[in-house]
């Protein structure tokens, strides 16, 4: 928030998440139920439910969410916004979420240039984050050759269900966006086990941990 602040950004209110931010649709008992914008029939997702509803129907231009399994990317996708989970310590996070390194905190947004520009400022060190560690992370701006050598595993076989052919043109085309950039994009299989049983151990052993203000929010600024 204080880089955004910085940065000039006004803060013109917090939107609403599930209790806790636990789950992928967005309802509580003190908001009511959160409804997909293009169909109010329809869920727009969670946790950050409010956050991309507000992006979707221009209620602020830049959005914030955290993202522990899917809390920014699952709402973006269910409503066509923009939604990144950064690399862990891209950005600082201080006080840290109760879910510990699963929970990264990125952007929203009604384009890819809004995105961009809100995590180009919300990203960088803090002293006070101690989970960032050390080293410099990778450039954020996109030009040809910043990716050079870069190994990217693509992994194309969803868990459940069928993927759209919508869904694998784009990817397609930021696949040669990325091969232009200098990386080497190579199909990959995950392991066959639960993937599921997998995130369950790393989300609810961080959820057994005391909840800490700041976890599970979402903003919306000018």
């Amino acid at each position: 928030m204080k880089r955004l602040r910085a940065a000039g950004a006004v803060l013109i209110g917090l939107t609403t998440t599930p209790e806790f931010g636990w789950k992928a649709i967005t309802d509580s008992p003190l908001t009511g139920v959160t409804r997909n914008p293009w169909n109010p029939k329809m869920t727009p997702g969670g946790s950050s439910g409010g956050a991309v509803v507000a992006a979707a129907t221009g209620a602020g231009v830049l959005h914030i969410g955290t993202d522990g399994g899917g809390s920014i990317r699952i709402p973006s996708s269910l409503t066509g916004m923009v939604g990144l989970k950064p690399t862990f310590g891209r950005v600082a996070a201080y006080p840290p979420s109760a879910f510990g390194t699963v929970a990264h905190i990125g952007p929203i947004g009604r384009s890819a240039e809004d995105a961009a520009a809100m995590l180009g400022v919300i990203a960088g060190r803090d002293i006070d984050d101690w989970n960032q560690g050390v080293g410099e992370l990778p450039p954020l701006v996109l030009r040809e050759g910043v990716l050079k050598g870069a190994q990217i595993g693509l992994w194309t076989k969803p868990p459940y269900g069928v993927v759209d052919p919508e869904v694998t043109a784009a990817v397609a085309k930021a696949v040669r966006l990325l091969d232009d950039l200098g990386a080497h994009v190579e199909p990959i299989e995950l392991p066959g086990e639960d993937l599921g049983e997998t995130f369950r151990v790393h989300w609810y052993s961080g959820s057994r941990q005391p909840v800490r203000s700041g976890a599970g929010r979402s903003c919306a600024f000018m």
